[in-house]
C-alpha cells in the first residue's frame, strides 16, 4: 500500500506526517510519499523568495523526518519528496494520487474543525479524491505520540470500516488503547441492542477483534454528554467522512483532541457517476473466510448431499408426474446441487484444480443419482403418458441460457454476502436444476427419447452457464489467487475452453427453438370468461325460452375482434329475433356499460328428433 502526505505550509508538517507515517508504517510496502506546495498562504514578492520558499519547506520536511527516524520501522530516509509547482492544488493532488497508483491520502484542512462544515470548499480534496482518505481537520500537540485514540462510528458505511481497520493496525503495532465506539440515533428501547449488533457486524467485516488494547462501547442520543467526555480522554478522535452528525458533535463539544475524518474510495459522487468496479466492493476477510469454507464444504460428496439430493429427486418426479407445479418448486428448494456448482465456479476464479475436481464429481455423482431415481419411479409408476409439466422442460430455448446465467451470478454473490444469504432458495426455484434432469429420467423410462435429449440439454446448459457466471461473480468480488502457478493457470484455461465451447455448440440449436416457438405461437384460449353475475343474467333469459340454451361464452382473446362479450345459443327451432336485444341489454347493464358490442349467435340442430 502506498501512502501520500499533502503539506500545503510548514505548520502542518509535525502534524500530517506522524499520522500518514504510522499508516505508513502499519500497512505499506511501498514507503511514504510526500508533496508539498510552498508557503502558499503568504505568497512572495519575488520568484527568488519564493524558491528560497521552497527549499525552506523541503528542508523542514527532511528535518522533521531526522527527527522522528528511530520511531518507526519504515526508513525515512528514502521517503519521497516532491514540490508541485501548480496554482490549483487540488487539482494537481488529484492527478498525482492517478499517476502514482496511491492507496492511502493524508491531509490536513486549512480551516478548523469547528468551521468546517458539509458544504467548505476545504473538503473538497476528500470529496474527490479517488483512494482512501484521512482528512485531519483539527491537530494536537499529543498527535506525534497517542497514548488513547477514538474511533466514532454512526452509520455503518465503508468509510466506518476503514476508520476501525486502519486504526486497529497502528494501535496494535504500537500497544495504544483504543474504543471503538457505536453512536446509536435511533431512540427506540432496544437501541443499545441494536447498536452492539451493528458495532459486531462493522469488527467482523473488518477482520478487528476486541482485545486488551481495542475496546468497544455503544452510547445512545441521550448519553451524548458521556460520548463527549470519552472522546475529550483521547488524543486522536477518527469518524467517517459519513457521518456528519457525529463529526459536528465531536468538533463542536470537544477541544482535547485531534479530529480526523476518513472516507473509503472511490469519490463520494453521485452514484449514477460509479462504474461496476467501484459498485461491487471487495469482500471483507471475514465474509471472504465464511465463502471459501462453506463451499469447499458442502461441495464434497456427503451423506447430507446424497440424502437430500435423492430426496428432492424423489419429490420432484412425483410432482411432474402428478403434473403438480407446487410439489416440484418445493423439490427445487431441497435440492443441493447448485452449490457444487457454485463451487466450481469459485475454483475457476481462484485457479483451484483441486476443488474444481472435488465440485465436478460431485455435480457428476448427482447427475447420475438424480437420472437414476427418476428413471426407476418413472417405471414402476402407472401410466403412459407424460404430463405437460414433463413435456415443457423438453424444449429447451435461449431463454433457459440467459435465467441460468442471471441465476448463476445471483447464487454467487449472494452467497458471497452473508446478509442476503436468503436469496439462494429464490435463485434455486429460478434455475430449477433438479426437475429437468427427472424429466430426462422419466422419458427415458417411458422411452420419449427426443423430450430426454431436451431436457438433458436444459440440465447441460443451466450447469455450464452458472459455473461461467458464478467464476466472473467472484472475480469481480475480488475473490482470486495470490499466486498462481503455470499448471494451475493452464487447468483454468482449459475448464473455460471446455465450458464455452459447449455453451457456444448448443447456443444456436436453444435459439431456433426459440424461433420455432414463437412461429408456432403460444396456445392462448379463445374467449375469456365472463363473471358469475353475467352468466346469471343470460342463463335466466334463456331459460324463459323452452329448448334454448347458453353454450358457450366470453370476452374474445384476439385483439383483431371487435365485440366485448360474445354469447353462443343453441335451439332444436326458430328463436325469437328479440331474444338477442333482451340478451345485449342484459349484459350492459349487469356490466354497467351502454357502449359495449355484443355479439350473439343461435346454432340450430341439424337432426330431427326421434
Amino acid at each position: 500500500m502506498s501512502v501520500l502526505a499533502v503539506i500545503q505550509n510548514d505548520d502542518q508538517i509535525q502534524h500530517v506526517l506522524p499520522l500518514a507515517l504510522r499508516f505508513c508504517d502499519a500497512r505499506s510496502d511501498d514507503g511514504l510519499k510526500i508533496i508539498y506546495f510552498g508557503e502558499l498562504s503568504e505568497p512572495s514578492e519575488t520568484d527568488e523568495d519564493t524558491v528560497e520558499s521552497n527549499s525552506d519547506t523541503e528542508q523542514s520536511i527532511q528535518v522533521y523526518l531526522d527527527e522522528i527516524n528511530g520511531r518507526f520501522d519504515q526508513d525515512l530516509a528514502n521517503a519521497e519528496i516532491h514540490r508541485i509547482e501548480s496554482a490549483n492544488q487540488h487539482s494537481s493532488t488529484v492527478e498525482y494520487i492517478r499517476t502514482n497508483k496511491i492507496d492511502l491520502l493524508v491531509c490536513m484542512t486549512i480551516q478548523s474543525a469547528e468551521q468546517l462544515t458539509i458544504t467548505d470548499p476545504g473538503r473538497a480534496l476528500l470529496r474527490n479524491s479517488p483512494c482512501d482518505t484521512v482528512l485531519l481537520c483539527r491537530s494536537s500537540v499529543r498527535l506525534p505520540s497517542p497514548k488513547r485514540v477514538f474511533v466514532g462510528t454512526a452509520e455503518n458505511s465503508v468509510s466506518d470500516q476503514l476508520s476501525i481497520a486502519l486504526t486497529a493496525d497502528f494501535c496494535v503495532k504500537e500497544k495504544i488503547k483504543c474504543n471503538v465506539v457505536k453512536f446509536e440515533t435511533d431512540p427506540g428501547s432496544n437501541a443499545v441492542e441494536v447498536g452492539r449488533r451493528d458495532l459486531t457486524n462493522l469488527l467482523k467485516s473488518t477482520g478487528v477483534k476486541k482485545t486488551d488494547l481495542i475496546k468497544t462501547k455503544v452510547l445512545v442520543q441521550s448519553q451524548e454528554s458521556e460520548l463527549l467526555k470519552l472522546a475529550n480522554q483521547t488524543d486522536i478522535v477518527f469518524v467517517s467522512a459519513n457521518s456528519h452528525l457525529l463529526f459536528e458533535r465531536l468538533a463542536t463539544g470537544t477541544r482535547r483532541p485531534a479530529i480526523a475524518m476518513i472516507k473509503k474510495a472511490p469519490p463520494l459522487r453521485d452514484w449514477r457517476s460509479f462504474w461496476l468496479s467501484s459498485f461491487l466492493s471487495p469482500l471483507n476477510p471475514a465474509s471472504y473466510g465464511d465463502l471459501i469454507h462453506g463451499l469447499r464444504r458442502d461441495s464434497k460428496i456427503s451423506e447430507d448431499f446424497l440424502v437430500m439430493l435423492g430426496l428432492s429427486a424423489s419429490i420432484a418426479s412425483v410432482g411432474l408426474l402428478q403434473d403438480s407445479a407446487a410439489v416440484v418448486i418445493g423439490s427445487m428448494i431441497l435440492a443441493p446441487l447448485m452449490t457444487p456448482m457454485i463451487g466450481c465456479g469459485l475454483a475457476t476464479a481462484q485457479a483451484n484444480p483441486s476443488l474444481g475436481r472435488t465440485s465436478l464429481k460431485t455435480i457428476a455423482v448427482g447427475f447420475v443419482l438424480t437420472l437414476v431415481i427418476s428413471y426407476v419411479i418413472g417405471h414402476i409408476t402407472p401410466g403412459n403418458e407424460l404430463t405437460p409439466q414433463i413435456l415443457a422442460r423438453g424444449v429447451p430455448n435461449i431463454l433457459d441460457l440467459i435465467v441460468a446465467l442471471f441465476s448463476g451470478a445471483a447464487a454467487a454473490f449472494a452467497l458471497a454476502r452473508p446478509n442476503i444469504v436468503g436469496a439462494v432458495a429464490g435463485v434455486a426455484i429460478a434455475t430449477a436444476l433438479v426437475p429437468p434432469l427427472c424429466s430426462a429420467g422419466i422419458s427415458l423410462s417411458y422411452l420419449e427419447y427426443k423430450n430426454a435429449l431436451g431436457a438433458g440439454i436444459l440440465f447441460v446448459v443451466n450447469v455450464v452457464a452458472i459455473i461461467l457466471s458464478a467464476a466472473l461473480t467472484f472475480r469481480m468480488l475480488g475473490v482470486t489467487a495470490v499466486r498462481v502457478t503455470r499448471w494451475q493457470r493452464q487447468w483454468v484455461l482449459r475448464l473455460l475452453a471446455v465450458l464455452c465451447l459447449i455453451l457456444l455448440a448448443l447456443a444456436y440449436p436453444l435459439l431456433q427453438s426459440l424461433q420455432q416457438e414463437l412461429i408456432k405461437g403460444r396456445p392462448i384460449p379463445n374467449l375469456y370468461p365472463l363473471s358469475r353475475a353475467v352468466l346469471d343474467a343470460v342463463v335466466i333469459e334463456t331459460e324463459k325460452r323452452p329448448g334454448v340454451q347458453l353454450i358457450a361464452s366470453g370476452r374474445p382473446a384476439s385483439g383483431h375482434d371487435n365485440a366485448d362479450v360474445v354469447l353462443f345459443l343453441s335451439a332444436p327451432h326458430d328463436v325469437d329475433p328479440n331474444l338477442r336485444r333482451i340478451l345485449e341489454k342484459v349484459v350492459r347493464q349487469t356490466l354497467n356499460d351502454e357502449n359495449l358490442v355484443i355479439e350473439v349467435h343461435c346454432l340450430r340442430n341439424a337432426w330431427p328428433d326421434d
